[in-house]
This record gives C-alpha cells, structure tokens and sequence, in this order.
C-alpha cells in the first residue's frame, strides 16, 4: 500500500515538474521575444541617427539643393554619394515596414511620402528612381510609395522646402 501511494505521489510530483518546466519555457520564449522586439526597435533608431549624422557632417544636403536646382550640373562623384543616400534612405524605410509588419513600429508611409517629396522632387531624384526601380531589397509597398508620391507631386526646378519653413514663421 505505502508503495503504490508512493508511487502516486512520485507521479503527481513529476506531472507538476513537468507544468513548471513548461512555464519556465514560456516566460524564457516571452522574454525573448520582447528582447528580439527591442533590437529590431533599436537597429531602426540607430540607422536614423547614423542618417542625421551624415546630413550634419557632409554636405548631401548641398548635394540635394544642387539636384533639384542644377541637376545637369552634378558630377559623377556627386551623382554616386545622392545615389549612396538614396539607397540608405530606402533602407531605412524597409526597415521600418518591416518592423510595421511585425506590429513593432508605427506604419512608416507618412513619413516615406515627405521623403520622397524632399528626396525625389526634381530631376535626378527621379531618375534615379526609375533607374532603380527594379531593385531586388525595395518591398513593394515601399515601391508603390514612392511611386504614387512621384507621380502626384510636379517636378520642382527650385528648392522649395526652406522657403516654406520661412513661410511658417
């Protein structure tokens, strides 16, 4: 008799041993989850902030006001850094749509869209965009984006967008 309550006993303690590990798993699989959240939060601010370090150390902006007012005055040099922009801006924003898909980040289209306009407003902008419209890493929600804003928007010959700011003042 004492062996088979014993036995019992051995039975219903393995059985809660088994609920414990089970629940050990699970608060290990959330917490990694919410750590996995916390990187993919993470890579996107630290691509924005790489982003405004390179506006503030360089003179793409110069580059951008060039594009727009100048555009057959680039040099090839200048064409490849805008290029080189163009394409870390995109990435930024696949990102973003990533981590929106996810349920990670707010959806990414409103600002896509003042990016395009001030990116892709003038000449080079959009030639570059037609040119790389193929490209292999751009989603095509990202695509359509940049699309729709290209083709509502006129092309600008003069660099508005500070003169708008003024405005505001």
């Amino acid at each position: 008799m004492n062996t088979s309550k014993l036995s019992d006993w051995m039975q219903i303690l393995a059985s809660v041993g088994v609920l414990v590990g089970i629940l050990l798993i699970f608060v290990e699989i959330r917490q990694n989850t919410e750590l996995g959240r916390a990187e993919h939060v993470a890579g996107a601010y630290e691509m924005w902030a790489s982003i405004a370090q390179i506006e503030l150390q360089s003179d793409i902006n110069e580059l951008f006001v060039k594009s727009i007012e100048q555009p057959d005055a680039l040099s090839i040099s200048e064409m490849m850094d805008l290029s080189s922009w163009l394409v870390n801006v995109i990435a930024i924003y696949q990102r973003q749509t990533t981590l929106y898909q996810l349920g990670l980040a707010s959806d990414p289209k409103a600002g896509l869209r003042d990016a395009a306009r001030y990116y892709f407003s003038g000449r080079f902008g959009r030639a570059w965009f037609e040119a790389n419209k193929e490209w292999i890493g751009m989603t095509p929600v990202v695509y359509e984006t940049i699309r729709d804003e290209i083709e509502s928007t006129p092309i600008q010959t003069k660099f508005e967008y500070m003169d708008r700011i003024k405005s505001q003042l």
